[in-house]
């Protein structure tokens, strides 16, 4: 296999060793947590060091071992993503974990040329919105037509295109400096103009790989953190919606009409399940209106028990239209002293139609006490 080929492979197999390691670190719950910390102490960032550079720093270790395996030397883009992500320090700290290997194998341009990529790429990481650098895309051609339509109708800064530019011409610099000092710094090269462009793009489609992965995971745990919010204000509306004070007193209403009037206290009970079963039920931005007339037909059947036919008389009628929900006429006339008055042990006759609003308007229809 001629060289040029070699290198072709070598870049395809760089884009699997990425792809691996980003999804095998993404599973990790551990990983997911100090990666995606808003902020992380000491010991966190050590830790997330730890994940990327022990590995990966035994990759560059493989390269001297394994002769013409050069695929699993992912050092430079890895200081990259320290430095877009983790900042400056971080990628310092990282690029020098990761030069070892080859300042071991007298390789000595490493530590340097690394420690100069991590400043770079971490004042860009601290220039930029979080979410600009997890959008930034693998489809390298794509970004760039994309720029390219959006400058012809309005320019305007990308700096999704300047870490593009920032990873190819760091990775132009590279090359350059392998060419000057032969064995001082490793880097793929080729004599074929072609070859050359796709070694210059491959970095940051390396370094975009890892950023689509753990940016699914992200998103992923946010849409998991939404739901449990989204439930939790459900659950909480809910406790809103049903008066405490309202369940209690019919339990109360129940427990004393279950030995007297045995098929009343039965009525109540179904009442109270339908009117709870409403509240729980998910409605959209309307509500059919018999399901309404329902309702209060229930609310009020307990409310009738609970305060008496004398202090509580319910009167109206249902009209209905052809293929209308009708029109509700009706009034309720409520004693004043009725919130002061404790539940009664025997009950009230009932005299009421089944049709007739809640009194008190729409916070009562929730269980006002």
């Amino acid at each position: 296999m001629d060289a040029t080929k070699v290198v072709l492979v070598t870049l395809l197999i760089k884009f699997g060793v990425a792809a691996a390691v980003s999804a095998v670190t993404a599973r990790a719950l551990t990983f997911q947590r100090l990666l995606f910390a808003e902020r992380r102490t000491t010991g966190q960032t050590i830790g997330l060091l730890a994940f990327l550079c022990i590995p990966l720093t035994l990759g560059v270790w493989i390269r001297f071992i394994v002769a013409n395996f050069y695929a699993a030397d992912i050092g430079f883009e890895t200081v990259i993503l320290l430095g877009i992500l983790l900042g400056p320090f971080s990628a310092l700290f990282g690029g020098a974990v990761l030069s070892l290997p080859a300042m071991l194998h007298h390789e000595y341009l490493t530590l340097p040329f690394f420690l100069a990529v991590a400043v770079v790429s971490g004042l860009y990481g601290r220039a930029v919105e979080t979410e600009e650098i997890w959008s930034f895309s693998p489809f390298v051609d794509l970004s760039i037509y994309r720029w390219v339509r959006r400058n012809l109708r309005e320019p305007r800064f990308d700096r999704q295109i300047l870490l593009l530019m920032l990873i190819a011409g760091m990775q132009m610099v590279r090359m350059w400096l392998a060419q000057l000092y032969p064995g001082r710094l490793f880097t793929l090269n080729s004599p074929s103009l072609a070859v050359k462009l796709a070694i210059w793009v491959s970095p940051a489609v390396v370094v975009a790989i890892p950023l689509k992965i753990w940016n699914a995971s992200r998103i992923e745990i946010k849409l998991k953190e939404q739901k449990r919010l989204v439930l939790e204000a459900r659950f909480d509306a809910l406790q809103r919606q049903i008066n405490p004070h309202f369940l209690f007193n019919t339990l109360n209403s129940i427990a004393s009409l279950v030995r007297f009037r045995p098929e009343m206290a039965r009525e109540m009970i179904v009442q109270l399940g339908n009117i709870l079963r409403a509240l729980l039920k998910d409605h959209d931005s309307y509500v059919p209106f018999r399901e309404e007339l329902t309702f209060a037909d229930d609310y009020l059947g307990i409310e009738v028990v609970r305060f008496g036919a004398e202090k509580l008389r319910v009167e109206g009628d249902r009209r209905r239209h052809a293929g209308a929900a009708g029109a509700l006429h009706g009034s309720a006339a409520l004693d004043r002293k009725q919130h002061q008055a404790r539940p009664r042990t025997a009950p009230a006759r009932r005299d009421h139609h089944p049709a007739q609003p809640y009194p008190g308007g729409q916070d009562d229809r929730r269980g006002g006490g």
